[in-house]
């Protein structure tokens, strides 16, 4: 989906309020690339779920077109934010060390490029359905890497497979505490933005 511009900046304004040490143009760009992937992955969602928002969000939306649209797709941005940044305090913490690496880095080859993809946007609907909207795309790459197999699967076990990731999600989103785990680019006197360590 294509990303407006003027959106990312209502976007960063918005995460610069909520937290005004951010610095979104060095150590802190993850918190901006991690929130808009995490805004569009929602609105994918909305316009594949709720067929009255497709005209709302449509992907070629001008901001000199509609400024009464605009002005609601602004206010539903910030408020997204705000929720968002309340989920990231609760999901994500920061790390100095590298974590041991137990997860592949690439997926097997059990799916086609058009089938992975389709099952990463079942695993991302099914977390925000359970509430999740930090994060998703990354916990559901995970989530791919961690239980496909890697040689080629029959469809029977494509289906199975299949229900046992959504179970896994939905097991995933009931957790408490962080589920995401980045080590941010560090600067001299660099401090975590979420406290936590």
């Amino acid at each position: 989906m294509y990303h407006h511009p003027w959106i990312i900046l209502i976007i960063r304004d918005a995460l610069e309020k909520k937290c005004p040490t951010l610095n979104l143009d060095g150590e802190d760009s993850y918190v901006l690339d991690l929130c808009v992937e995490d805004y569009y992955s929602y609105i994918k969602f909305l316009r594949s779920n709720f067929r009255e928002v497709e005209p709302f969000f449509s992907s070629n939306l001008d901001p000199f077109v509609d400024p009464q649209k605009i002005a609601q797709i602004h206010k539903f941005t910030i408020l997204f934010v705000n929720l968002w940044w309340k989920k990231y305090l609760k999901r994500v913490k920061i790390v100095f060390k590298k974590p041991p690496n137990t997860i592949r880095k690439k997926i097997p080859t059990a799916f086609s490029p058009k089938e992975k993809e389709e099952l990463l946007s079942l695993i991302i609907n099914t977390l925000i359905k359970e509430g999740e909207i930090c994060g998703t795309r990354i916990i559901a790459n995970t989530l791919l890497a961690k239980h496909t197999p890697l040689k080629k699967i029959g469809p029977k076990e494509k289906v199975e497979l299949t229900l046992k990731l959504i179970k896994e999600a939905k097991r995933l989103s009931r957790l408490h505490g962080p589920l995401l785990f980045l080590k941010p680019k560090m600067r001299k006197n660099f401090k975590p933005v979420n406290g936590k360590i």
